[in-house]
């Protein structure tokens, strides 16, 4: 039988989503559109479609390590400090939503896909890519980055992105100590690997984390004879 997965509401209206199962035995769900803004836990299912929600962010541990696929596009995705994933995952869509800073974020150790089209982003640094090498796409079409700020063992996985989009402008570096490189059209400032981990502490550093979104019933106005903004989606065996 096919996971169900349940958006409830505030004022306990209960929606459910049914899973479908492909040909090939993986599970599917779309839960788009449905205005969630917290997730309790996710259903196990293979690849998972959040599009048009109002999510914040994804907090370490509500992850299922079945989903190898999420869609998050049109969201109210800010920072990728608020955004924690399996190293399952393979496919990740972050299009639309408005992020001007990629920081201080490790990929999942086995992605292929990661885009964020027309999500505004003018920084990037700290952004540790897979050093297994599997990354073949990365699409950040819509942004003209100013900086962007990598590790010198990152300059050859991004020459080895097969389907690369990324616009940048000007080759102006901040910090003294970077190597200005071209990789590929974009203008790069490299780091050693040692002082890319020294300043931007990626691993296991949460310090700079907006954990606003862990309690947003705080937020809610209470009442209300319809459905409030805040939602849980919920799974059950």
């Amino acid at each position: 039988m096919d996971s169900n997965a349940y958006v409830i509401y505030t004022n306990c209206a209960i929606l459910t989503v049914h899973a479908t199962t492909k040909s090939d035995g993986t599970k599917s769900m779309d839960a788009s559109g449905l205005k969630i803004e917290v997730i309790e836990s996710f259903p196990t299912v293979d690849s998972l479609s959040l599009d048009d929600n109002r999510l914040t962010g994804i907090s370490d541990g509500e992850m299922s390590a079945a989903v190898t696929s999420i869609s998050l596009r049109n969201n109210s995705i800010s920072s990728l400090q608020t955004f924690s994933l399996n190293d399952a995952m393979i496919y990740i869509d972050l299009s639309d939503n408005t992020i001007p800073k990629l920081s201080s974020w490790e990929m999942p150790a086995n992605l292929q896909s990661f885009r964020c089209q027309s999500c505004d982003i003018s920084v990037i640094g700290g952004v540790l890519f897979p050093s297994s090498m599997s990354l073949a796409t990365l699409d950040l079409s819509g942004s003209n980055v100013n900086g962007f700020e990598v590790s010198n063992s990152s300059v050859d996985l991004l020459e080895n992105v097969d389907d690369l989009v990324v616009t940048t402008t000007g080759g102006n570096c901040s910090d003294s100590r970077t190597k200005p490189t071209i990789v590929r059209s974009m203008y790069l400032c490299v780091l050693s690997d040692e002082l890319f981990n020294q300043k931007y502490f990626v691993s296991g550093s949460d310090s700079n984390t907006d954990q606003n979104y862990n309690n947003p019933a705080e937020d809610d106005g209470g009442g209300g004879g319809g459905l409030s903004n805040w939602m849980m989606f919920a799974t059950k065996n």
